[in-house]
């Protein structure tokens, strides 16, 4: 993130609330913060991380929050940075973890993460119980709408397919990397 103004750029309020990522961000990750709590307690400064990005809401008068820390180890990074408005810092943030060269998949799953926010790597990654308690509730949809039975099968895992798409980062039925590499 940047702190300098663009000469075409009148009283925007994006620089001056980008200013404290480079002070929170340098905080959290020297206090060892391993979940949000942590990394709001760690010192900027001469005050908190939450006492920063309370000053900084109340600048922007918008709602700031610090809503994941996680310890990310891997060769490459990938980041990407959604905006939502050109007048306001982004709304969300993702680093991607990889090894290999391909960038521009590691770059494309993190849009993808920032957008569907899936909770699950992958369709195997999915707890049984979940997927019996969707299967279940597929299974109950066909039934009531009049479906034939013998095409309660493809229906329902047709179905279940949506519910992995909607909950998974990675799609086993669609090439995600030109080049063997390992994303975390």
């Amino acid at each position: 993130m940047t702190s300098r103004r663009p000469p075409s750029c009148s009283a925007s309020r994006a620089p001056r609330a980008t200013r404290s990522a480079p002070t929170a961000l340098p905080a959290v990750v020297a206090a060892g913060a391993t979940s949000p709590e942590e990394g709001l307690a760690a010192t900027a400064g001469n005050q908190t991380v939450a006492e920063l990005i309370g000053h900084e809401a109340a600048i922007l008068g918008e709602k700031v929050e610090l809503r994941r820390v996680a310890v990310i180890s891997a060769a490459k990074y990938s980041v990407y940075l959604h905006k939502t408005n050109k007048d306001l810092p982004p709304q969300v943030g993702v680093v991607v973890g990889y090894t290999g060269d391909d960038a521009d998949t590691a770059r494309g799953i993190a849009q993808h993460i920032s957008f569907a926010d899936p909770l699950y790597l992958s369709r195997e990654d999915v707890p049984t119980d979940e997927v019996e308690r969707e299967r279940a509730i597929v299974t109950e949809i066909a039934k009531g709408e009049g479906k034939p039975e013998a095409a309660l099968p493809k229906i329902i895992e047709g179905r279940l397919n949506g519910f992995f798409k909607q909950l998974c980062s990675i799609r086993t039925t669609q090439k995600t990397t030109s080049s063997p590499s390992r994303v975390s």
